[in-house]
C-alpha cells in the first residue's frame, strides 16, 4: 500500500482539468483569431480596387493640372493620361472599371465578398484653382474592406 502510495506521489502528467483549461482557451483564441483573420484577407485583397482607384487619382489630378481635362464630363478611360480599364483590371481582385461623368466605379471579385465589392472615386474640379477633390464611395468604403 505504501508502494503504491509513493508512486502517486512521483506521478507526472496532467490533470483532466488541466487539460480542459487549455482546450478551453484555445477555443476562444481561434473564435478571435479566425474572424481578425478573415477581415484581415478581405482587406488585403482590396488593395487591388484602393491602388487602382489611386492611379486614376493620380492621372486625373495630373491632367486638370497641365490643362487637359477641364471638366469632370471629359475625363475618360485611355485619354489624357487616365489608364485604361485594362491596366486598372491588372489585379486579380479587380473585376470592372467603369467611368460615367468622371466617376470611377470599380467593382471587386467575390473575394472581397457580396456586400463589399464596389469602390466609387468622384472628383469635382474647382476652374478657378485648378484644384480637385475627391470623395470616395461605394460599399467597400463604407464597411472598412477598402482601407483608403
Amino acid at each position: 500500500m505504501q508502494n503504491k502510495m509513493k508512486n502517486m506521489k512521483n506521478a507526472k502528467g496532467f490533470t483532466l482539468i488541466e487539460l480542459m483549461i487549455v482546450v478551453a482557451i484555445i477555443g476562444i483564441l481561434a473564435a478571435i483569431a479566425l474572424p481578425a483573420y478573415q477581415d484581415y484577407t478581405r482587406s488585403a485583397r482590396a488593395g487591388g480596387l484602393v491602388n487602382a482607384a489611386m492611379s486614376y487619382k493620380t492621372a486625373v489630378e495630373v491632367a486638370v493640372q497641365t490643362g487637359q481635362i477641364t471638366d469632370v464630363t471629359n475625363i475618360a478611360l485611355g485619354n489624357d493620361g487616365v489608364p485604361t480599364a485594362a491596366s486598372m483590371q491588372t489585379d486579380a481582385n479587380v473585376s470592372t472599371a467603369a467611368i460615367a461623368a468622371g466617376v470611377l466605379t470599380l467593382t471587386g471579385t467575390a473575394n472581397l465578398g457580396a456586400t463589399s465589392n464596389v469602390l466609387t472615386l468622384t472628383p469635382v474640379i474647382d476652374a478657378n484653382t485648378l484644384a480637385v477633390t475627391w470623395t470616395w464611395g461605394g460599399n467597400c468604403e463604407t464597411s472598412g474592406v477598402c482601407k483608403i
